[in-house]
C-alpha cells in the first residue's frame, strides 16, 4: 500500500513540475475568462495548439519548457509555416506579436533536463 501511495504522490509532483498551458482569450490583454483553455499532455505527443480565428491573445505558461509561435496551422491541428518566435510566460496579442503576422498555432517545445531554449 505504501508503494502505491508513494507512486501516486511522485506522479503528482512530476506533473506539477512540468505544468504548461496555453489559454486563448477574446481580449488583447488576457483579461476575463479564457475562451479556450489548453493544458497539453506532452507524454502523449499533444504539444501543438491551433489558435481559433476569434482569439485576440494567448497566455502561455511553461515551467521547464518553452512555447513557439507559428504563422500557420493545418486542418489536422498541427503548426506549420514560419516560426514567428518564442513565447515567454505572459500574454501575447496574436495579431501584433510580430507586425503584419498573426500567431495561428503554438507548439510546446520539450527541453531535455529542463533547459530553456
Amino acid at each position: 500500500m505504501r508503494t502505491s501511495a508513494a507512486l501516486i504522490f511522485f506522479s503528482g509532483l512530476v506533473a506539477s513540475v512540468y505544468a504548461h498551458s496555453a489559454d486563448e482569450y477574446t481580449t488583447e490583454d488576457c483579461s476575463g475568462d479564457a475562451s479556450y483553455a489548453h493544458s497539453p499532455n506532452s507524454f502523449f505527443g499533444d504539444t501543438e495548439i491551433t489558435i481559433d480565428d476569434t482569439t485576440m491573445a494567448v497566455k502561455t505558461e511553461a515551467t521547464l519548457d518553452s512555447w513557439s509561435a507559428y504563422a500557420e496551422k493545418t486542418d489536422d491541428g498541427d503548426c506549420a509555416g514560419d516560426l514567428l518566435g518564442n513565447l515567454d510566460n505572459n500574454c501575447h496579442p496574436v495579431d501584433t506579436f510580430i507586425e503584419g503576422r498573426r500567431i495561428n498555432c503554438v507548439k510546446l517545445e520539450i527541453n531535455a533536463m529542463g533547459r530553456k531554449n
